[in-house]
């Protein structure tokens, strides 16, 4: 079965490959927030200002980036280094980067899921991921 999560990656790749403009954004600030303790402090900071939810602790998963849009809004306007830093190479995330980033997150967590039940079992599992794959489709 593990051909069929292979199958189910190839086919997530061809189907993002455009879209990893905005997904590189996004990495990009994120690397920016986690190089450095304060900043880190002070994202979290804001994250609490806005009312986040910062229980997930920020990493480059973009479902929980996307989560976290209001946080780096606030951010950027309080830290005037961060737009010098990253302004230089177009690299802040747009709000249609973020718009874009959760349809993206939307579309992939049934694939998410498929490969969970596909991947996590040593057994033939058609029948457990039938009905996610008719989903998908």
């Amino acid at each position: 079965m593990r051909c069929v999560v292979h199958v189910i990656n190839l086919i997530v790749q061809e189907g993002v490959k455009n879209a990893s403009v905005f997904f590189d954004r996004v990495r990009v600030v994120v690397r920016y927030i986690r190089a450095s303790p304060l900043r880190m402090k002070r994202f979290y900071d804001r994250a609490k200002e806005e009312l986040v939810d910062t229980k997930a602790h920020l990493h480059m998963r973009l479902n929980v980036a996307a989560k976290y849009e209001l946080a780096f809004d606030s951010y950027a306007r309080d830290d005037n280094s961060f737009f010098l830093d990253l302004t230089v190479g177009d690299e802040i995330p747009t709000f249609d980067d973020w718009e874009n980033v959760q349809r993206i997150v939307n579309i992939l967590h049934p694939f998410y899921d498929l490969t969970l039940k596909v991947f996590g079992s040593l057994h033939v599992t058609a029948n457990y991921f039938w009905e996610t794959l008719i989903e998908i489709h």
